[in-house]
Order: structure tokens, then sequence, then C-alpha cells
């Protein structure tokens, strides 16, 4: 689990110094929330299966969650200090919470093998959703236009155009780095930025809808 919170830390890290406000992702203070409410998630279920899990495994795999990410939550705290950002609430840091709390309900009403299988499955998922949270942005069709219209993201980030417009659209690099093909209304059409580069994009169904995707 060194390399989760390292992904984790490290995340909130490129976010404070390459501007998420830029983008439709996150803000910094946002980003800092997230990620301090998605360690004291795993903390607390961490705790929680130190005391109840039946399987020494277990017990040593949620000390090593605990331990990891009692240390990534301190050194994000000290980060966020020293670059004067104050953490703030938000959708997702809410929902993680409230899943975080749901999680550690259902898990103290079992026992034996079904609380370890229960919690190590929970721990799979949650570290997907919260990776997940991270390294997605959107941006949105509308009005013939894309939204924002410069978006700036970190190599292996993912990018979501969602159409919500009445027609179809497209997002087609100039060079052809990548191409959409139609996106149908209410539709969405994802890519991964694997190269650091500049693209130049447009909707190739409507050639004054241009766009500009800067991968890091």
């Amino acid at each position: 689990m060194k390399l989760i919170s390292a992904t984790w830390f490290g995340a909130l890290a490129l976010a404070a110094a390459s501007g998420w406000a830029q983008s439709a992702g996150p803000t910094d203070a946002q980003i800092a929330a997230i990620v301090v409410t998605a360690n004291q998630v795993d903390i607390d279920a961490g705790k929680l299966a130190q005391s109840m899990a039946a399987s020494k495994d277990v017990k040593d795999f949620a000390q090593l969650m605990v331990t990891d990410h009692s240390g990534v939550n301190k050194a994000a705290t000290e980060l966020v200090q020293k670059l004067k950002v104050t953490p703030e609430d938000n959708p997702t840091s809410a929902s993680l919470k409230k899943g975080g709390d749901e999680n550690v309900a259902k898990l103290k009403q079992l026992k034996g093998a079904a609380f370890d299988r229960a919690y190590v499955d929970q721990e799979v998922t949650y570290h997907v959703n919260v990776l997940d949270a991270i390294d997605k942005h959107t941006v949105v069709v509308e009005a013939m236009r894309f939204v924002p219209e410069r978006l700036s993201v970190q190599r292996g980030d993912r990018v979501v155009w969602v159409n919500k417009d009445l027609f179809a659209h497209t997002a087609t690099a100039t060079g052809g780095a990548f191409d959409s093909r139609n996106i149908a209304p209410n539709a969405s059409w994802t890519y991964v930025a694997s190269e650091p580069a500049r693209y130049a994009y447009v909707c190739s169904l409507h050639t004054t809808m241009t766009g500009t995707l800067t991968v890091q």
C-alpha cells in the first residue's frame, strides 16, 4: 500500500503545483480536503479491523493501512500549511466521509471470516474510487462550445467529454492523437492522457468549435 499512499500524496502535490483551478477539476483546497478525508476514512476502517479481524494477515494489513495513511495525512497537512492552502469541504470529500461512516457501521455488524472478507473487498473498491475522484477531468460540450476550452492535465489523467447539446459532437485532435468520433447527446467519451504535449482539437462536425488539451 506504499504505492497507493504515495499516489494520493503525489496527487495533492501535483495539484498544488500546477493549479487545478485552471481546469474543470477540483481546486487545490478541495483536493486537500479529498486527500485528508480519504486517508482518515482508511484510518478509521483500519483501526476497526485491528480489533475485529479474525485473520492475522488481515490485522497486519489493517495496521499497515493505519500507519501508512496516518503518515500521508501528516505529510499532506504539512504541505498545505506550507502552501497556505486551507482544505475546503466539497461534495467529493463529503461523499467519501459519508461512505466511510456507512462502511464502518456495516463492518461492525460482521464477525470472523465475513468481517475479514468485507473489509478487504471494501479497501480495494475504496482505493479505486478515490483515485478516480482525483485523476478525472471533465469537458462539457454545450452551446456549441467546449467548456473549458483550455485544459491542463497530468500524464495518466482521464479526460471526459460530456455532450449536453441537442446534437452530436466530436473531440478530434488536429494532429490525429485522439478522435472521439460522434458523441451523442447526453453521452460521453473518455481519453487517457498518455503523452505529454499540447493538443489542439476541434469538433469535426462543427469546426468552429475548438479546444486545447495540454498534457504535462
